[in-house]
């Protein structure tokens, strides 16, 4: 009650102009909170310079950033696009074999492991195309692994990775 007294009592005593100073940062924590810019981030243990950096509207391969889209939820993919990276899996997790912005992608194991003290389900997905690479993929927390044909594996720094289709591990 005194709290809500005191800031009663200042607020007039506020400048106009800081007063929308307020309300601006004051509505862009609210987008932030309630709309949460997402990363990806992997990078081989190994090799510090071999990273790549996924948000919703950009990939950052080592320090070039690119814009990037996310396919719509009524598309048959859960994707990424950009000029430098583009992934997808289907919806569909029957789907073996698929095709998607000029690369072929083919599951080619499907495994359940403890890692790191935790058990996934995860499939091992080859790609062939515009890029070469595998991916180690789980429809609960996205894309865990991304193993270059350089041979640098690069491991997800957060709980979450892309393209999460089951938000039931709490990923989105």
């Amino acid at each position: 009650m005194q709290t809500r007294l005191l800031i009663g009592l200042l607020i007039p005593l506020i400048p106009v102009g800081a007063k929308m100073t307020m309300l601006r940062v004051f509505f862009a924590l609210l987008i932030l909170i309630f709309n949460p810019v997402r990363a990806a981030t992997y990078q081989d243990l190994f090799n510090q310079k071999s990273v790549i950096s996924v948000t919703d509207d950009a990939v950052i391969l080592v320090d070039v950033e690119r814009p990037a889209t996310k396919c719509d939820l009524s598309e048959e993919f859960a994707c990424i696009r950009s000029h430098s990276f583009t992934l997808a899996v289907p919806r569909n997790p029957s789907v073996k074999k698929w095709s998607f912005a000029g690369s072929h992608y083919e599951v080619v194991l499907g495994d359940e492991r403890e890692i790191l003290g935790a058990g996934y389900t995860y499939r091992v997905i080859k790609v062939v195309g515009v890029s070469n690479f595998l991916i180690s993929y789980s429809r609960t927390r996205g894309v865990m692994a991304i193993k270059e044909p350089s041979g640098n594996t690069l491991l997800l720094h957060e709980k979450c990775g892309l393209l999460v289709q089951d938000p039931s591990d709490g990923c989105r």
